[in-house]
C-alpha cells in the first residue's frame, strides 16, 4: 500500500511510527493551508525537517547572530559564499571555522524538533512518503533522531502546555527579575524550602539572561532551549517567585502579541478527535451493544501502546551505556539515577518512563539492573521492562 492521503484520515503519529519502525529511508512531505512540510528520514531515524514556512536555514542564522554565536558580518560572509557553493548554510560555517561544529549541531537539531512539532499540530493536509535509496545530509553536523522519541516528546509538550499557557500565553509577553527578589541559599537563609532554593539548569540559566526585560521570543533566541522548555523555565521561575511579566505599559510597547503554536494542537486537534470518538463510541453501543463497543479503539491504543514500550527499551538501552561511561568516570555505579542528573549524564525529566513512572536503578546478587514498571505502574508484573545485569569487574 503507498504512505500517501489525507492526515484527517490517517495521523501523522501514525505515519512517523510507521516509518520508524519499518526503518524506511526517504522523505515524508507534508501539504496543508500553511504550506508544505519535509522530513527526511534514513533506516527511520530523522535527519532533518524544513517547512516553506519555517526554513531552517533563514531561521538558523537569525538565532545564531541573536544568541551571539556569530556575529552580523559572519553570517554574511557565510551567506555569500553560500550562494556561490550552494552548500548548507550550517556546512558553510563549519568550514569557515565561524561557529564551534558542536554547538551548531545542536542549534541544527533544535531546528529540526521545532518544525516536526509544529508539523504535529495539523490537522488536515495531504502527505506523501518517497522512497529513496539514500539521502544527503551532512554527517558531521546533523546527529540522526529517533523518530518515536520525537513523538512522545510531542505528547509529552501537549499534555504540560495548558497549565504553562496560564501564565506565558504567547512568545511576546515580556518578563523580567522580580524586583528586590534574590534566589535563597540555605547557607545564608537556613529557613529557605528546599523548593524555593533548587533550581534546575535551565531556570538558572533563564534567570541569568534576565539581567534586562525580555520577551520569551528574545529568550528563546538566545538561551537555544527550544521554544517548549524556555516557556517552561520561565514558568517554573514565575511560580518560585522570581521572575514576573513585566507593567502592562512597559508591555504595550512590545510587538503585538503572537499565538504560541502548541494552544492550536490542543484546540484543532484533540477537541475535533475527542468528539470524534465519542460520536463512534455512541454508534457503536447502539450498533453492538455494551459487549462490543470498546472493540473500537484496540488497535490505536496497542499501537501507541507499543510505541511507548519501545521507547521504555530504547531509554533504558541508552542509559545502560551511560551507567558504563559513569563506571569509567567514577569506578562505581550510582547509587540512584539522580545521581546521573547531578552529573550532567542525563536530564531530570529523563527519570520518568512514558507512563510518568520513575525508571528504577536496582543493585541485586547479578549487578546493577535498569527497569520500569510499565503499563500498569506495578513491579513483579509480567509487563515490567528490565535490562540485563551490568557487571563492573566483567566490563573492565
Amino acid at each position: 500500500m503507498a504512505l500517501a492521503g489525507n492526515i484527517k484520515e490517517f495521523g501523522l503519529a501514525d505515519i512517523f511510527q510507521i516509518v520508524s519502525l519499518q526503518q524506511k529511508t526517504g522523505e515524508l512531505i507534508v501539504k496543508g493551508s500553511e504550506g508544505s512540510v519535509t522530513v527526511v528520514f534514513e533506516k527511520g531515524m530523522i535527519v532533518g525537517a524544513d517547512a516553506s514556512f519555517r526554513q531552517v536555514e533563514n531561521r538558523l542564522g537569525q538565532v545564531l547572530v541573536r544568541s551571539g554565536r556569530v556575529t552580523k558580518f559572519q553570517l554574511k560572509r557565510a551567506l555569500d559564499r553560500q550562494r556561490k557553493t550552494l552548500q548548507p548554510l550550517g556546512t558553510v560555517l563549519a568550514e569557515l571555522g565561524e561557529i564551534n561544529p558542536e554547538t551548531l549541531r545542536h542549534a541544527l537539531s533544535q531546528q529540526t524538533h521545532e518544525t516536526v512539532y509544529h508539523l504535529l499540530r495539523w490537522t488536515d493536509g495531504e502527505y506523501q512518503f518517497l522512497p529513496k535509496r539514500s539521502v544527503e545530509y551532512d554527517k558531521n553536523l546533523v546527529t540522526p533522531i529517533n523518530a518515536e522519541f520525537l513523538i512522545m516528546e510531542g505528547f509529552r509538550i501537549t499534555d504540560e502546555w495548558p497549565e504553562i499557557e496560564k501564565k506565558i500565553p504567547s512568545f511576546q509577553v515580556v518578563v523580567r527579575r522580580v524586583p528586590r527578589a534574590h534566589v535563597p541559599d540555605r547557607e545564608t537563609d537556613p529557613t529557605a524550602s528546599e523548593a524555593q532554593v533548587e533550581l534546575s539548569e535551565g531556570e538558572k540559566k533563564i534567570y541569568g539572561l534576565l539581567d534586562s526585560e525580555k520577551t520569551i521570543q528574545d529568550l528563546i533566541d538566545i538561551s537555544q532551549l527550544g521554544e517548549f522548555e524556555t516557556c517552561q523555565n520561565v514558568y517554573g521561575l514565575m511560580s518560585k517567585g522570581l521572575v514576573e511579566k513585566a507593567p502592562e505599559g512597559e508591555a504595550k510597547k512590545k510587538p503585538a502579541e503572537t499565538p504560541i503554536p502548541y494552544k492550536s494542537l490542543i484546540d484543532k486537534f484533540y477537541l475535533p478527535l475527542g468528539l470524534l470518538l465519542l460520536g463512534l463510541v455512541l454508534w457503536a453501543w447502539i450498533q453492538f451493544g455494551p459487549k462490543d463497543f470498546l472493540s473500537l479503539y484496540p488497535m490505536r491504543s496497542a499501537g501507541l501502546q507499543l510505541l511507548k514500550e519501545e521507547s521504555a527499551k530504547s531509554w533504558l538501552g541508552k542509559t545502560k551505556e551511560i551507567l558504563t561511561a559513569y563506571y569509567v568516570e567514577h569506578k562505581r555505579y550510582p547509587q540512584s539515577l539522580e545521581e546521573l542528573v547531578t552529573g550532567g549524564f542525563i536530564l531530570e525529566r529523563d527519570l520518568y518512563d512514558p507512563w510518568n513512572q520513575k525508571y528504577s536503578l536496582i543493585t541485586g546478587e547479578k549487578g546493577i539492573l535498569l527497569a520500569s514498571s510499565g503499563p500498569d505502574g506495578q513491579w513483579k508484573t509480567e509487563d515490567d521492562i528490565v535490562t540485563t545485569p551490568l557487571i563492573g569487574a566483567l566490563l573492565f
